[in-house]
């Protein structure tokens, strides 16, 4: 229930101060593709699933895994829904995607990492990149994907 109001708390305050999130084309989309971490050079499978009202759900599947990345302290998403990192997206005119990451447990480096997956769409496909601040050095770590969907812009 905490969670919950919370989650329900801030986005009353994000459309108070204007930040509710813009979406150009309100519409559901799935992008599958892969992302590679630039410094380790591994990576996985990535799907975002976008819906209408502003929400996407960033699945990062490391490579010889079958668990996608879940937010710190998540529980295991309800049946039907995407398993994975679920934040607030936004989608211009131009094509330009970002999503907000919660905090997550890479792996990799047993670190919670924070960040953004930002990109670009065009027609079906997307690419970009996935910047993440590691929450105990404070280093950032970067990784690219891309993408395609059954839908164009």
């Amino acid at each position: 229930m905490r969670i919950g109001s919370v989650v329900w708390i801030g986005a009353v305050a994000m459309a108070a101060a204007g930040l509710v999130p813009q979406v150009a084309q309100a519409q559901a989309t799935r992008w599958t593709g892969t992302f590679t971490w630039d410094a380790t050079a591994k990576g996985g499978q990535l799907v975002i699933t976008t819906t209408p009202d502003g929400w996407a759900t960033v699945s990062l599947t490391p490579a010889g895994t079958r668990q996608a990345l879940m937010a710190e302290g998540a529980a295991a998403p309800a049946r039907g829904q995407p398993a994975g990192l679920r934040g607030t997206y936004t989608l211009g005119d131009d094509g330009r995607l970002v999503v907000d990451l919660p905090a997550f447990r890479e792996p990799g480096c047993n670190c919670v990492l924070l960040g953004t997956l930002e990109g670009t769409v065009t027609g079906q496909t997307a690419s970009g990149n996935v910047a993440v601040r590691n929450s105990q050095t404070g280093q950032w770590q970067f990784a690219s994907w891309s993408a395609s969907s059954g839908r164009g812009r």
